[in-house]
């Protein structure tokens, strides 16, 4: 008997404080972002399906006739919030485009690797070689995934919100810089500027390189691009050093101006943070450049 009390004494506080904390959790609220918007999109080519984050400007409203540039991102869940407080103070006048991972992936694949599984697939641009892993992975998709961004994806922000056109940024990081590494060389001018935070290429450089888009007597576009990595990532660093080098030799007339940027005492994840508000900054400069 003695010991029914005992437990029933020490179980009361506990059951108490586990009643206030539902009834505490009951009175919480999810915060929304404000001027964010989740926008379903299909990549009508794969069937598959993404969302788009969307932040507008402050004075998006205010302002109906003016057209305003746009940074679309990858790993959109993951940059939205670094991007969107770096543009809050250093660049104001700019639309955010976030592009999510495949939201309707297979079961077993967002078992056995996670909800983001899309990335390893969408971002990279060569297929396994072991066959086995390679027909249950299939890696090596960017090309795909890049052809779903510049039709589906652009034509939706295009058609539904004041989005300049003529003037689009590129911003991804790890897995997304390697996404837009490849953008870069196979399709250059399908952004104005490209944000390349340390990209895996690792030792794929010179692969990568090799699909470069074919020379043409067009009107050549110029571009602007900013790859960062972090001081501490030694093992990244000599890859990334010769694929800018080899850039930097080989004639590559699209490319306008290339800054390599180390972020110090930084490695590769803290490095993210870091980049969303020294490649806001840097982006600012050349608007502002360009406006004069």
């Amino acid at each position: 008997m003695k010991t029914k009390i005992l437990t029933i004494f020490l179980l009361t506080p506990l059951v108490i404080w586990q009643l206030c904390m539902a009834a505490f959790a009951a009175d919480l609220q999810t915060l929304k972002y404000p001027n964010v918007s989740v926008a379903a999109i299909k990549d009508n080519a794969m069937d598959r399906q993404y969302e788009l984050y969307i932040k507008l400007p402050e004075g998006y409203e205010a302002n109906p006739k003016q057209h305003y540039p746009v940074i679309y991102f990858t790993d959109g869940l993951w940059n939205l919030e670094g991007l969107s407080a770096a543009t809050n103070y250093i660049f104001q006048d700019v639309i955010l485009v976030g592009i999510s991972w495949q939201i309707d992936i297979d079961s077993g694949l967002k078992e056995d690797v996670g909800e983001f599984y899309s990335r390893f697939r969408d971002y990279s641009f060569k297929p396994l070689e072991d066959a086995k892993r390679q027909e249950k992975y299939q890696l090596g998709q960017a090309s795909k995934h890049l052809h779903f961004i510049t039709t589906d994806v652009f034509n939706y922000v295009e058609r539904h919100f004041r989005a300049d056109s003529n003037n689009r940024t590129y911003f991804g990081f790890s897995m997304g810089g390697l996404f837009g590494a490849y953008a870069l060389v196979t399709k250059p001018t399908a952004f104005n500027n490209y944000i390349l935070g340390s990209p895996s290429i690792w030792q794929d450089g010179a692969d990568l390189l090799a699909l470069r888009e074919a020379k043409s007597d067009e009107k050549v576009e110029q571009v602007n691009v900013l790859i960062s990595v972090g001081e501490l990532e030694k093992e990244l660093k000599p890859h990334l050093n010769e694929f800018i080098q080899a850039i930097k030799r080989s004639d590559y007339p699209h490319i306008k101006h290339i800054e390599h940027i180390e972020i110090a005492n930084a490695g590769h994840s803290d490095s993210s943070p870091m980049l969303s508000v020294r490649s806001i900054n840097w982006l600012a400069s050349l608007q502002q450049k360009e406006a004069k």
